[in-house]
């Protein structure tokens, strides 16, 4: 709080001056060259300041909005078990080294539905790892058990998880765009195919997709209001469920249990019977 008010308090007086009619020419540009960097500093403190003192309260009053328009559209709040669960799930913002179970990170506004016949879950991943921020994320049940496979942003600093390697396409433009990382590669050259690129370019936000043994993910970081709601993640599953090929989830099965994170041993993927 002092640091805001003694940068704002610094902008506002050099503000003051570089409009002043007693500063020449020189003198003027130099205040407005010291007021910009100032006022910048402000909004980015005030910002900073919002969020620590009102982000929890702002998210929770969001949520319960979102949760609201859910329940309208036929979903149901989860129990305490499928919550358990859920958190597990193999998507790698659930991982725990990025989740960071141990310093406050989890789910919370877990909604469970179906559309199409498919169970979809919704929910807020509270990530308290290296990063901090609440992210929407929406998981489709699937016929099949993929290999570990991501399409994120080419921009995103967050490392993938041992194992995986980066894909490289033929159009070089999607490969600045996006970064595939995955376990298998002959899956990741087949889901990621010609139709699945021009869908992936060609769409208004980038959202983060994930395969992931039973569950296609998606999930997406940012600010904005569209990165806060669940149904636009909903549609973007929708959609890529249209595009991927009809063979791929009879090439990929398994018959024994689901894969889920083992959050007490702070371990990468493990049975659920460990």
């Amino acid at each position: 709080m002092f640091l805001l008010l003694f940068v704002s308090c610094n902008a506002a007086f050099v503000g003051g001056a570089a409009v002043s009619d007693e500063l020449d020419a020189t003198n003027r540009i130099i205040a407005i060259v010291i007021f910009i960097p100032l006022a910048a500093s402000a909004v980015v403190f005030a910002f900073g300041l919002r969020r620590a003192l009102f982000g929890r309260w702002l998210s929770d009053r969001r949520w319960r909005r979102i949760d609201r328009r859910l329940t309208e559209q036929g979903f149901r709040a989860a129990t305490p078990s499928e919550i358990a669960d859920t958190e597990r799930l193999p998507a790698h913002i659930l991982a725990p080294a990025i989740l960071g179970p141990r310093r406050g990170g989890g789910i919370d506004h877990a909604r469970i539905g179906e559309v199409d016949g498919q169970e979809i879950r919704c929910f807020n991943a509270r990530v308290r790892g290296g990063a901090w921020a609440d992210v929407p994320v929406v998981a489709v049940r699937v016929d099949g058990a993929f290999p570990p496979t991501v399409v994120w942003n080419a921009r995103f600093s967050i490392p993938p998880r041992p194992g995986m390697r980066r894909m490289r396409f033929e159009l070089e433009a999607f490969n600045r765009a996006f970064s595939v990382y995955s376990t298998d590669r002959f899956f990741a050259s087949a889901v990621v195919d010609a139709r699945m690129i021009e869908w992936l370019l060609s769409a208004p936000r980038r959202p983060t997709v994930e395969f992931a043994d039973r569950w296609v993910i998606a999930w997406q970081l940012g600010r904005w209001s569209w990165s806060s709601d669940p149904s636009k993640l909903i549609d973007v599953l929708h959609d890529l469920d249209r595009r991927i090929p009809r063979a791929i989830p009879s090439l990929f099965r398994r018959e024994d249990e689901d894969l889920l994170w083992s959050v007490e041993g702070n371990q990468l993927g493990a049975p659920t019977g460990t």
